[in-house]
């Protein structure tokens, strides 16, 4: 009796529960992805360099970073930004992934609005990586899978299992299940990359004027300037301290050797004196 509700609990999960999960998505997947496999899938990024006086290159970042939060996260997405500002250089970077019906004319004004803050664009480089290749196996792995899924769908719906051939059949479904999820998480990953490029900026010191790194020495020099003076004065303090007591002994004694001689004359005197 116990064999006979477990083979009936599998079945009703199998033919009832786990076909709508296992799942018509990836079925949709696999079969756009099929049909797509004669389109050529393109992932592009660019790179672009950006020289700017030192004191725009943060209005700058800030500028471009939150053009592409302004558009939102259908459009552009900030995947990451950072600023550098130490005794030696100043610079910042920029990367983001965005449709190219926005990052195409986000780019193409990186000159004119870098020209509004004195600087302009240095270097633009565009890489390609077509993806088509990998697209196709991915698709064609998780085709694989879902026939196979669907085999043993079918072994279990005839009913002619037993109980241990059910639950053999029912772990491998939901092993056949986790490889299909992963591989449309592998198709939308790629499909993402393709669907938006993305973008580094990175924004530099301009060379041309007076940087950072060319005040560097002076910029130290001012830093150390009280260092220094304070450190000289206290070695002439410590200099007086030990001349000083020998200076003052000296000077006193200077200043009473004549009265003292002139005590001991008078008395010399008057001793020879009194002899007489």
């Amino acid at each position: 009796m116990k064999k006979y509700f477990l083979i009936v609990a599998l079945i009703a999960t199998a033919s009832c529960g786990k076909p709508s999960d296992y799942s018509a998505n990836s079925i949709a997947d696999a079969s756009a992805d099929a049909a797509s496999e004669t389109v050529q899938r393109i992932a592009l990024a660019y790179n672009i360099g950006i020289t700017l006086p030192i004191n725009k290159i943060d209005i700058a970042m800030r500028a471009d970073r939150a053009a592409c939060e302004n558009a939102g996260p259908d459009k552009c997405q900030v995947l990451s930004y950072n600023f550098e500002d130490d005794k030696n250089s100043i610079g910042a970077s920029l990367q983001l992934r965005a449709v190219p019906e926005w990052l195409s004319p986000f780019r193409d004004a990186r000159a004119v609005e870098m020209g509004k803050l004195g600087g302009k664009v240095t270097s633009e480089h565009a890489n390609a990586e077509n993806l088509t290749g990998e697209i196709r196996d991915v698709a064609a792995h998780m085709r694989n899978k879902i026939a196979s899924r669907d085999r043993l769908l079918a072994q279990i719906n005839s009913k002619t299992l037993n109980a241990r051939d059910l639950l053999n059949v029912q772990t491998r479904l939901d092993e056949l299940q986790s490889e299909i999820d992963y591989s449309s998480s592998q198709s939308a990953v790629l499909s993402g990359r393709v669907n938006m490029s993305t973008m580094d900026i990175r924004y530099e010191t301009s060379r041309g004027g007076i940087n950072r790194v060319a005040l560097a020495p002076i910029h130290q020099a001012f830093e150390n300037f009280f260092i220094i003076f304070f450190q000289s004065l206290s070695v002439l303090i410590y200099f007086f301290a030990v001349v000083l007591p020998f200076a003052l002994a000296y000077f006193l004694y200077s200043a009473l050797r004549q009265p003292i001689k002139g005590l001991y004359e008078k008395l010399a005197q008057k001793k020879i004196e009194s002899k007489d």
